[in-house]
């Protein structure tokens, strides 16, 4: 059960940054420099942004599951793992872009 529980939270987690790296992309390549300035600054945004990526992504993928008859979803999710995890991302990001 233990390695399902890891095994499913860092899949999800590899989605959650892939979809966090994509958004600020978009955001970047569209010009929307005070939208990822926000972002990528504002502490409350930035929640906000996080918070945003993975419901989407939970969402989604709930649905996925639904679709497929599935009814365990997202319970071997660790969602503060995943939090946890785009936020280092987030930090990365940040520190990134001032180099």
């Amino acid at each position: 059960m233990k390695n399902i529980n890891e095994s499913s939270t860092n899949i999800f987690t590899t989605m959650a940054k892939n979809l966090y790296i994509s958004g600020i992309r978009i955001y970047k390549e569209q010009g929307e420099l005070e939208v990822l300035a926000a972002i990528m600054l504002d502490s409350d945004r930035t929640e906000l942004y996080l918070s945003h990526v993975k419901d989407y992504l939970a969402k989604r993928f709930d649905e996925h599951m639904e679709e497929m008859g599935k009814r365990e979803r997202l319970i071997y999710v660790d969602m503060d793992k995943v939090m946890h995890e785009m936020r280092y991302v987030h930090t990365q990001a940040l520190l990134f872009s001032m180099s």
